[in-house]
């Protein structure tokens, strides 16, 4: 089921009369000052203003329902139980969240596999760990809960660019099989520009933006352009086209630009 989320002049300490749509079928970034706030709204309420999802407005009746349906995944992994050792872990996030299964050591060592991480892991504690291991055991536990909708709050700052692509697969294949509601929250305009397909710009805690990602980088008016940091890959390009009026596709591949200048120059 596809979860559209809406908001009508939400405001905070932090938000100022904020409306916007983080929109069904595409992985939505959300960056600037206040993106924390909107996860955290999405997940847990407690704004002012209008908060829909699935045109259902949230209320005091219906928090408890929907929110179950939302996973947040802070940027530093906080520990909801005492244990160290990861299987014991595992067992206590399992009975915690009510997952239901018919084989709980099967469906933790499926989801430990999604994330590429050994089964050896579930034996080590968290003290043992690096902070790339970490985060992986984090994503897997958002796997294992299944949830319609998926906050991410800077997820990838600890990863390699191969532990970042590993884990966009499996998102991508939880929005285009799953129907899955993704937002990635992240101040990193590389890692928007490359992984979202949507994009809501705030500053200082009102809406500067909101567009196709594509868009906002490459089309937008000079004033609002000029206050957008633009993501390395998008300034190449439009350095090339500027400088050497060649004209290039929208690449998100590096490699790709280059071989669309190779292309042109032949």
């Amino acid at each position: 089921m596809l979860m559209e989320i809406k908001f009508s002049h939400v405001k905070t300490d932090v938000l100022d009369d904020v409306s916007f749509t983080i929109p069904s079928g595409v992985i939505t970034g959300i960056s600037g000052d206040g993106m924390e706030e909107v996860l955290k709204i999405i997940a847990f309420g407690g704004a002012r203003g209008i908060v829909c999802y699935d045109k259902i407005r949230k209320t005091k009746k219906n928090e408890e329902k929907i929110e179950k349906d939302i996973s947040y995944v802070p940027m530093i992994f906080q520990k909801e139980f005492p244990f160290d050792n990861i299987a014991e872990y595992y067992r206590a996030f399992f009975y915690s969240h009510r997952i239901k299964t018919f084989n709980m050591e099967e469906k933790i060592k499926g989801a430990i596999k999604i994330v590429g991480l050994e089964e050896s892991i579930l034996k080590r504690t968290f003290s043992e760990l690096s902070s790339s291991e970490i985060k992986l055991i984090q994503f897997s536990l958002t796997f294992l809960e299944n949830p319609k909708v998926f906050l991410l709050e800077e997820p990838f700052l600890s990863f390699d660019e191969a532990n970042h692509q590993k884990i966009m697969r499996v998102l991508e294949k939880l929005k285009d099989k799953f129907h899955k509601t993704i937002v990635i929250a992240s101040k990193d305009q590389n890692i928007l520009y490359q992984d979202t397909k949507y994009l809501i710009m705030l500053e200082k805690g009102k809406l500067l933006v909101e567009d196709m990602s594509e868009n906002v980088y490459y089309c937008q008016k000079e004033d609002v352009k000029s206050r957008i940091k633009v993501p390395k890959i998008v300034e190449f390009i439009q350095y090339v086209e500027q400088e050497k009026g060649i004209r290039l596709d929208h690449r998100k591949d590096v490699k790709d630009v280059m071989k669309d200048i190779y292309r042109n120059v032949s």
